[in-house]
């Protein structure tokens, strides 16, 4: 075994250095009563308690937002450790109160084992109360340049999950997106710096914790430096352990000292530490076991040479990485043997027929146990660290009742409220990055241009300007008598009906979205393409154009035509407004938020978390056009 590296060593110096954090005040549980639980448990009982399972539609309907009575009856008749929920099961505050009551009080009938009710909510792009606040999503927080606002915003998101019932959020991903070209972390990660993501990730845990709120390290052992989505491919990193030890474990390390209840592993090969391999049912090629399925990674490095004690959760193992590769009985059984306590969507269940295989998969471990190919204590240790972490949440102490059914449905008023909007507002224009600022152009006065024509690259962009313009007026900041129309580049497939409505114009804002290197390429991207024409039609009739980078703020360096360049790092939008024209669905925050430092309602204090290459010819190269820590500090009117 090799000792902790240095890094990974002052990653819980930094963590003791800034306080740390505890997940609860709960008392440690007596031993024995646990064991004693685990103990009056059958073996399927106990397998199904290594379950997480979702629902996101039901006989072919996309969404699954009243739980029926044959979820009811099998919930009762089964002892599932939990669900994860989707967009697809959440519709408004009341309605979800009501659901995750529903599949809690079935869950407790038989076994008084309540579910993990869990989500990911890590905000920013990936969010799922339909109602809440999205967020601004981790590289916000650390543009905005302080972890504290990372743990506010944390405890923000886990009191709405809490307000809904939840108590488990699978959050905070605590990869370090340290190549360019990742298709699936991004702005998901805090920075491209180890210590950084370290720092603010501990902060994020504290905030979660603070709300009572269990939290999941993902995706262990780094997903960061991957050119492949593993929900549709099986990623490879030939990274050596040291390799890890100086970069990927880091903030693991240190959310492990936070006191995290949970880490989630991540579906990718790592042939330079785990060794065995599989013949992918795909094409018959050898594959190296993923870390999802590796005891070298999960028990060897995880559990024995980082100490960690928690519970450890795959990723869904209906992802393509694991499902088009493996035979699902040999998955579980791999990932069982290999140390993993919850099986995250172990089988597609939208149906009767899906329940059916859901029991037919517990048989098929019950049926390995019962012939040794699994040992039995090697369920059972699984077992007693959910049952533990359970309890020490208070989670088995809950009475699911008439009584908290109304006070759910009270505190699920306060999701997505005008407060919480303003909250997260705050902590959003702290982030907002000024990058480019040719003459000063930024702050825009409130009635300096009277004509303003706001281009948003996805279809909800539209309306969150419009909200973020009405906002200002209303406050004084920008001039009544500014007209300003939105309309949506629609990813290119608009792009001419954009171009016709820039002449005439004082002032063009554009935003961009990218979410993968592909659109880099402008001769094979439509959506790029089209927002590099707009910007350089409107030069053409000397238009002043603010670009606003909306998602990962690599294609910042495509845009130096523009007079101005801000990041906001998360490109969620709002998808409806009301008649008032507020928002009437999940909040976003970020680019409501470029608004207030585009027209200096305050100023812009953002820096970069991590360094922008130039690209030529649609590919990152290595010279740093804006490196880590890049932004320049605006004035406020």
């Amino acid at each position: 075994m090799h000792k902790l590296g240095k890094e990974i060593l002052a990653a819980v110096l930094l963590t003791a250095a800034i306080g740390g954090c505890t997940a609860r005040t709960t008392p440690e549980p007596e031993k024995d009563v646990i064991q004693e639980r685990v103990d009056q448990m059958t073996l399927q009982q106990k397998v199904e308690q290594m379950l997480v399972i979702a629902i996101r539609g039901w006989n072919g309907e996309a969404r699954f937002t009243m739980v029926n009575d044959p979820v009811k009856k099998y919930l009762a008749g089964h002892t599932i450790g939990g669900f994860i929920a989707f967009a697809e099961n959440l519709e408004s505050n009341d309605q979800t109160a009501d659901f995750v009551e529903d599949m809690q009080e079935a869950a407790v009938q038989n076994s008084g084992i309540p579910l993990l009710m869990a989500a990911d909510q890590e905000g920013g792009t990936v969010y799922r109360l339909s109602q809440g606040v999205g967020g601004t999503g981790n590289m916000p927080l650390c543009a905005a340049g302080d972890p504290s606002y990372a743990e506010q915003m944390a405890l923000l998101t886990g009191k709405e999950l809490s307000a809904a019932g939840f108590n488990t959020d699978f959050a905070p991903v605590l990869d370090i997106n340290s190549n360019p070209s990742n298709p699936i972390i991004g702005v998901r990660s805090f920075s491209d710096d180890a210590q950084t993501a370290a720092q603010y990730g501990v902060s994020f845990i504290k905030g979660l914790h603070n709300a009572g709120i269990l939290t999941s390290l993902k995706h262990f052992p780094g997903h960061g430096d991957t050119a492949t989505d593993s929900h549709t491919g099986l990623p490879l990193i030939n990274a050596s352990l040291e390799e890890l030890e100086q970069r990927e474990l880091i903030p693991f390390a240190a959310g492990i000292q936070a006191g995290a209840e949970m880490i989630m592993t991540a579906h990718i090969q790592y042939p330079n530490i785990e060794t065995g391999t599989y013949t992918s049912i795909l094409d018959g090629q050898e594959i190296s076991l993923p870390a999802t399925l590796s005891h070298t990674i999960l028990t060897g490095i995880l559990r024995e040479k980082m100490g960690f004690q928690g519970v450890i959760c795959t990723d869904a193992m209906n992802m393509d990485a694991i499902a088009q590769h493996f035979d699902p009985k040999d998955s579980a059984r791999l990932a069982i043997l290999a140390g993993v306590d919850l099986l995250l969507m172990p089988v597609l269940v939208e149906s009767e027929e899906g329940l059916s295989n859901l029991d037919a998969f517990v048989e098929s471990i019950v049926s390995m146990v019962n012939d040794k190919t699994i040992p039995e204590s090697r369920i059972n240790e699984s077992v007693y660290r959910i049952l533990t972490m359970k309890q020490k949440a208070g989670i088995l102490d809950i009475k699911y009742d008439a009584a908290r059914r109304t006070q759910l449905h009270e505190s699920a008023a306060s999701i997505g409220s005008k407060e919480h909007q303003e909250e997260a507002r705050a902590i959003g224009d702290k982030a907002v990055t000024v990058l480019m600022n040719d003459n000063d152009i930024l702050p825009i006065k409130g009635d300096a241009y009277q004509n303003v024509l706001m281009i948003g690259m996805r279809a909800d962009h539209p309306a969150s300007m419009n909200y973020a313009m009405k906002q200002l007026k209303a406050e004084g900041v920008v001039s009544p008598a500014v007209q300003a129309e939105s309309m949506s580049l629609q990813y290119g497939d608009n792009t001419q009906n954009c171009l016709n409505a820039i002449p005439g114009r004082d002032l063009v804002i554009i935003t961009s979205n990218l979410y993968s290197p592909s659109q880099l390429n402008l001769s094979a991207s439509e959506s790029m393409r089209g927002t590099v024409q707009c910007i350089e039609q409107a030069k053409a009739y000397g238009i002043p154009v603010v670009m606003i980078s909306s998602g990962q703020p690599y294609d910042a360096v495509l845009f130096q035509n523009s007079d101005a360049i801000v990041c906001i790092y998360d490109p969620v939008g709002m998808r409806n407004v009301d008649a008032e024209g507020n928002p009437a669905g999940t909040y976003g925050v970020m680019l409501p938020c470029a608004f207030d430092i585009i027209f200096g309602r305050c100023a812009a204090t953002g820096r970069l978390p991590l360094s922008l290459p130039d690209i030529v010819n649609g590919a990152y190269t290595d010279t740093v056009r804006y490196s880590r820590g890049s932004g320049l500090t605006t004035t406020v009117n």
